[in-house]
């Protein structure tokens, strides 16, 4: 039996972390499709389009830092000593299956920016109470808990902080508060910037051994 959805969070079903993504990865294509690399000082390379300065960025890499910045935002990670562009495409590599989840590890704490998915949240719930149906109760109450926090505080608090209110008001576990969240789309713009760049890199100087 599946749990009854409110309506005021139907609208929020579609709200995933995999539409998020896609959504992404389409923008950056296009954004990025155009652009050309170019070495502007040492270790500091400008990425834009010709004759438009429409989504350029630099990127950067002082000791022990890779710095993102420029028209898409900035991004900084701090992979350890002495990394840098090795470093940098190994992390790319490796995280092609995981969605820059190992890359974006590296960018300090008190630069992350997360957003909610509430989709996924309303789903997990679902899917949780269909597999377990001794949770079917406290799953719906707290769906309907989140829709009654939802249509209470509007546009003046968060969806993310209606999650919390109803997460809390049940007696649910703290990490269901940050199981949902997903790096903003700052954070994603610059990790398809670094991704584009590390393509464009090694077409231009090669394999990264030595540097």
């Amino acid at each position: 039996m599946d749990l009854t959805i409110p309506e005021s969070l139907r609208g929020l079903v579609t709200e995933t972390r995999k539409k998020y993504r896609l959504e992404h990865e389409r923008w950056a294509a296009d954004a990025f499709g155009r652009h050309v690399l170019s070495e502007v000082s040492d270790n500091v390379w400008l990425c834009e389009r010709p004759k438009d300065s429409a989504y350029h960025f630099y990127v950067a890499m002082p000791q022990h830092a890779i710095i993102v910045y420029g028209d898409i935002g900035e991004m900084i990670l701090r992979p350890g000593w002495n990394r840098s562009i090795g470093w940098l495409r190994g992390a790319l590599r490796e995280g092609e299956g995981e969605y820059f989840d190992y890359l974006l590890e590296k960018v300090p704490s008190p630069h992350r920016r997360e957003v909610f998915m509430p989709g996924d949240a309303i789903e997990h719930m679902v899917d949780e109470a269909r597999d377990d149906p001794d949770s079917y109760g406290s799953n719906q109450r707290v769906l309907d808990e989140f829709a009654e926090a939802v249509d209470t505080h509007g546009d003046i608090r968060t969806v993310r902080e209606s999650w919390v209110d109803a997460i809390y008001e049940c007696g649910y576990d703290g990490e269901y508060c940050i199981m949902f969240d997903e790096p903003d789309a700052e954070m994603y713009w610059c990790a398809h910037a670094l991704r584009w760049f590390m393509k464009e890199w090694v077409k231009q100087y090669g394999d990264t051994e030595g540097h």
